[in-house]
């Protein structure tokens, strides 16, 4: 079988890794005003986040931290992550493809989890990859994708993908093909009120920005939030809490 899926609560020993990052939430009651909260982790990069039925949140990134295990070295890390249910909740999911050896910038979009497979060395930015998910599909390939992110939209699949030299990408139809460019990095796509939302990473201080999609066009760039160097963001709803941002806060050098 192909795929094999384990929510655990007790994350294995990561991979040996380093880097001064934290894993920073931002609360808003109307997507306006925003208060910072305190980190919630340290150490993560390339998150992704996927809003359950339920309306838990599923927060997902790459675990920069600790040493690797016999496990790990073995079969690969699991995909670490965090869930929101009037809490957070430090978790890992363990899913296997044989045709990745790591699972880079993972996102789950329904039950599939959509990622970059990866086999070279270096920056996966730099190279040949592929954006696969956990259902055996090869959706992209090509030289430096990365952080894939999937919407649904009328029965079909849009994916927005970080594309070299620093662009994002859309790709909808079926087959998939390219229907527009972003001059973005990092992508995070949802429905707002029926318009979709692409929030992304953008300028010298990168900073969460968005543009929204209406009546088929997008509007300008504007920031989402006064944070410089808040990377990687995601926004999802908390239930009858708000809004929260996720950003992977980076100490410049």
């Amino acid at each position: 079988m192909f795929l094999t899926l384990l929510a655990c609560t007790e994350p294995g020993p990561p991979p040996l890794r380093t880097g001064a990052t934290e894993l920073v939430v931002w609360t808003s009651p109307d997507l306006t005003t925003w208060t910072r909260g305190e980190p919630l982790r340290e150490k993560v990069a390339s998150l992704g986040l996927s809003v359950r039925p339920d309306g838990q949140l599923w927060v997902t990134f790459l675990d920069h931290a600790g040493e690797a295990g016999w496990r790990e070295r073995l079969f690969g890390p699991p995909v670490a992550g965090m869930i929101w249910d009037e809490g957070w909740t430090q978790t890992t999911w363990s899913v296997s493809d044989p045709e990745a050896p790591a699972l880079v910038d993972p996102q789950w979009f329904d039950d599939r989890l959509f990622y970059v497979a990866f086999a070279g060395t270096g920056d996966p930015a730099e190279g040949s990859t592929r954006v696969r998910s956990s259902d055996g599909v090869t959706w992209l390939e090509g030289k430096g994708l990365a952080d894939p992110m999937p919407v649904g939209e009328g029965g079909t699949l849009s994916l927005f993908v970080t594309q070299h030299p620093g662009q994002i990408v859309h790709y909808a139809g079926e087959p998939l093909a390219e229907v527009h460019r972003f001059d973005a990095t990092v992508p995070h796509a949802l429905f707002v009120n029926e318009e979709l939302w692409l929030i992304a990473q953008r300028g010298p201080q990168r900073t969460p920005q968005r543009s929204i999609r209406r009546e088929g066009r997008w509007s300008s760039w504007e920031q989402l939030v006064d944070a410089p160097h808040c990377t990687s963001p995601v926004l999802g709803p908390m239930r009858d809490q708000g809004w929260v941002l996720l950003c992977v806060q980076e100490t410049p050098p």
